[in-house]
């Protein structure tokens, strides 16, 4: 529907009301004011000229909208009815006003402005869509792939863990995982070390360092930081099985060897109540690496002195059965 304008007498807003309200009455939004609104001006009346007539030229229709506001007159407060330009009486105190809008200047400079900031959010989209299109996917080198970080959850099987993990547990950028291959862990060495060979192969996750701790001397796989994307997993699994638990293992020389590599993770696995002066050697490590995060995992056994130092090094402490070990392991078979 049409709009048509008008001025109020009492505050002066030009204001905005529908054509249809033309020759009745309106209240201001602005102060309040009854008033009577202006009927429309009717067209000019007369026949138009036909274009065929001599000197006939077609007549152009014209609006009966006012260019200008529509002057409007007060209707006094304790009036109760009102005669309209239109012939009409209304009865004020039955009759539901319409109120009148103030004009909304700024609603089409508004709608412009949106409609082209639309316009420039889709060609920048589009644009970004054709670059990545023509350049591809970008990331970091294998070598310098770092493994998500992720929260460890006792309630998800590290066997079927998607992410690069290490018994469940996340790597950092360079990880030392040493495990104590002591006799004692001869009930869960087999399980663990496949949950090591899955766990170290699901993808780019930084560097790793697999060390041993066996009873004649640490075993090394790498022999150096290696990243996990270069690993094989037919080697690591080649040499896991050459690795055998037997007798006592001790902790201080593979606790060097860890040191060497100057890890930002070092995750120890063993599975009985260390001696004092082990854990010394495991602190003094610790030492030596100050930056480095520190993880325990205790299989079969608990060693309260390791649960704090990994929470002092802002790592986890894992108490793990045997025989929850052994359910992973069927579970994932």
């Amino acid at each position: 529907m049409a709009m048509l304008e008008l001025e109020c007498p009492s505050c002066g807003a030009v204001l905005e009301l529908d054509s249809g309200f033309a020759g009745g009455v309106c209240r201001c939004s602005n102060c309040s004011t009854l008033m009577t609104v202006p009927a429309l001006p009717k067209p000019s009346g007369g026949r138009p000229a036909r274009p065929d007539a001599p000197g006939g030229r077609p007549q152009t229709p014209t609006s009966s909208r006012p260019a200008t506001p529509m002057k409007a007159q007060v209707i006094p407060k304790d009036a109760e009815s009102v005669t309209t330009a239109d012939g009409r009486t209304v009865r004020l105190r039955d009759t539901d006003i319409p109120t009148a809008r103030g004009k909304r200047a700024g609603v089409r400079v508004a709608t412009a402005l949106v409609f082209f900031a639309v316009i420039a959010a889709v060609l920048a989209i589009c644009l970004f869509a054709v670059y990545m299109l023509v350049t591809g996917p970008t990331g970091p080198a294998p070598s310098q792939a770092v493994v998500q970080e992720f929260g460890y959850d006792p309630d998800i099987n590290p066997y079927l863990l998607e992410k690069p993990n290490v018994v469940g547990l996340p790597l950092g950028r360079k990880t030392v995982i040493l495990v104590d291959a002591s006799a004692s862990s001869r009930e869960w060495l087999g399980p663990v070390q496949d949950m090591l060979a899955k766990g170290l192969t699901r993808g780019p996750a930084g560097s790793v360092q697999l060390i041993y701790a066996t009873e004649s001397k640490p075993r090394l796989y790498p022999e150096q930081m290696t990243p996990t994307a270069e690993l094989s997993a037919s080697g690591l699994d080649t040499f896991q099985q050459q690795i055998t638990a037997r007798g006592e293992a001790p902790l201080q020389p593979s606790l060097a060897e860890s040191a060497k590599a100057a890890p930002d993770t070092l995750i120890l696995i063993t599975g009985h109540d260390l001696r004092r002066n082990d854990v010394e050697a495991v602190t003094q490590t610790l030492d030596q690496i100050p930056d480095a995060r520190f993880d325990a995992v205790l299989i079969g056994a608990d060693a309260f002195d390791l649960e704090d130092l990994a929470a002092a090094r802002d790592g986890h402490y894992l108490s793990l059965g045997v025989e929850q070990i052994a359910r992973w392991y069927r579970d994932a078979q």
